[in-house]
């Protein structure tokens, strides 16, 4: 009886010592997994995208619980792989930013904050009806002549240089869309209506007359407003912060004629 109660009594050590061996190597393993959490890699969360779809160069709503954003330049956010501008920050959770130029389709968001993960999703890119609105420059001042229907891509947002950047934004001033062309100024523009259009030139060209110029915008029920910036050559449109070296030219209100 002595020799069963103590090779009991070994068992029981010897399972209660396996126990807490497993015990141990759970909280290493979770302690691991915490680390990993809150390293460089980042352990996402999902991200509510407002609206579900969009179209390249609108801006959205970013929002991911427990993100506490504070800073722009501390956010890093990719479609696809392409760098999205971020706008601005709304609140601690929600942040807008502009879709990049891609083709049609369903894309990976992912979010960044100081290096680290924070957020990712899927989110769909369609295409988009537009409207391209005709305008002329002449000695600085803009005129808007007519608006059409059109049906295509984007323009490429030009990125050096000195630009004419305009934003769209609702009736009720919210921002639809921000791009930006070469400034028509500056002698590489597109001429419509002109049979043989001035060939381009490095450098700066003065243009006499009245300059034809276009842009496209997203299409939005109702009244749309337009506005015209000047951009100086070194300017980083990317660089939300840099939206406020922008020069106010004009603004029109736009309709469907």
């Amino acid at each position: 009886m002595r020799t069963f109660d103590a090779e009991s009594r070994v068992l029981r050590t010897t399972n209660l010592s396996a126990t807490k061996t497993l015990s141990d190597f759970r909280g290493v393993f979770v302690a691991v997994l915490v680390a990993v959490c809150i390293g460089s890699i980042g352990c996402s969360k999902p991200i509510k995208v407002g609206p579900e779809e969009s179209v390249p160069g609108q801006v959205v709503d970013l929002s991911i619980e427990g993100a506490d954003f504070e800073k722009v330049e501390d956010i890093e956010v990719t479609f696809a792989r392409r760098p999205a501008p971020v706008v601005r920050v709304i609140d601690q959770t929600t942040v807008e930013v502009m879709v990049p130029p891609l083709e049609p389709g369903e894309v990976e968001i992912v979010v960044k904050k100081a290096g680290r993960q924070i957020g990712k999703a899927k989110t769909k890119i369609r295409p988009s009806p537009l409207r391209r609105v005709f305008f002329t420059m002449q000695d600085g001042r803009i005129e808007l002549k007519r608006v059409r229907p059109y049906t295509g891509h984007m323009d490429r947002v030009a990125s050096r240089g000195r630009r004419l950047s305009y934003d769209v934004l609702t009736e009720d001033g919210r921002l639809l869309y921000t791009g930006a062309i070469r400034h028509p100024e500056g002698g590489q523009f597109e001429v419509f209506g002109h049979p043989k259009p001035p060939k381009k030139r490095r450098g700066p060209v003065r243009v006499e007359g009245s300059i034809p110029f276009s842009i496209k915008i997203p299409y939005s029920e109702g009244k749309t407003i337009v506005r015209l910036y000047d951009v100086e050559k070194g300017v980083d449109l990317t660089d939300p912060r840099a939206r406020d070296e922008r020069r106010l030219i004009t603004e029109f209100t736009v309709t469907d004629e």
